[in-house]
């Protein structure tokens, strides 16, 4: 039996390359994502807040395109569960009117809405945005684009990365959030 030659150079990537080999590209693709895969991985890490309290996130990894992202996400609030769910570019502003930072909130209602609850019973506002640290979330994701030993590294820049493999950021543009664990 003939196997074509593309099939066996994607075989021979993945058997010698490991999944990491597609993990590459460069951040200006013309190939819009519109699909974020979020990976949790069994690997914890921790950090002192402000008021000395310890603080834990879980690591993960977020794929967006070809590209890959390591992520923590803060233990012992809010978690979501595995599944596809339905996110929104978001401007947001500081109360002054300024601009604040640029997000993805996880749109709380809907069939591909989270539906979970904050401490007070009202909807969570789960994001994807910009931290170094766990203690900097309350249960938000928040990409790098490497870890260090508190969390993650240059977050914004991440964050500029993912808007780019996006297609670019606007306000309101609706993505896909997969779950996978």
């Amino acid at each position: 039996m003939k196997i074509p030659l593309t099939i066996f150079s994607l075989l021979f990537v993945l058997v010698f390359g490991g999944a990491s080999a597609f993990v590459q590209g460069s951040v200006g693709s013309t190939n819009a994502t519109t699909t974020l895969y979020l990976t949790r991985t069994r690997e914890r890490v921790s950090c002192t807040n402000e008021t000395g309290k310890v603080v834990t996130a879980k690591r993960g990894i977020l794929y967006v395109g070809t590209l890959a992202f390591p992520t923590i996400e803060r233990i012992g609030v809010v978690s979501m569960k595995k599944g596809m769910y339905e996110c929104a570019m978001e401007q947001q502003h500081n109360p002054d009117g300024s601009e604040k930072r640029k997000v993805f909130r996880i749109q709380t209602v809907g069939p591909m809405g989270h539906k979970l609850k904050n401490g007070s019973g009202g909807p969570a506002a789960i994001l994807i945005h910009a931290a170094n640290y766990p203690s900097q979330l309350t249960g938000c994701i928040a990409p790098g684009r490497r870890k260090d030993a508190d969390g993650v590294d240059e977050a914004v820049a991440a964050m500029m990365d993912i808007f780019d493999a996006c297609g670019g950021f606007s306000n309101g543009k609706k993505m896909r959030l997969v779950v996978r664990n």
